[in-house]
């Protein structure tokens, strides 16, 4: 997975257009990227990678930079 796929999957979740989204771009700096989004994003990637987090590390991966450190 690379980051502009990472990039299109917290754009689908969090209703901002993939264009908009940076790799400086966090939970903090996306208004619309709550709690239930974050779920689903990264539920998302487990899916599609194949790699699992444990619930209770889901919050550090709030930024598209760990996104991609993670997922790709």
């Amino acid at each position: 997975m690379n980051k502009k796929n990472i990039i299109e999957i917290v754009s689908k979740h969090v209703k901002v257009s993939a264009d908009k989204i940076k790799d400086e771009s966090t939970t903090e700096t996306i208004d619309t990227w709550d709690s239930l989004a974050h779920i689903r994003i990264i539920m998302e990637l487990e899916k599609l990678t194949n790699i699992k987090i444990q619930t209770s590390d889901f919050g550090e991966y709030n930024s598209i930079k760990k996104l991609t450190d993670k997922f790709s």
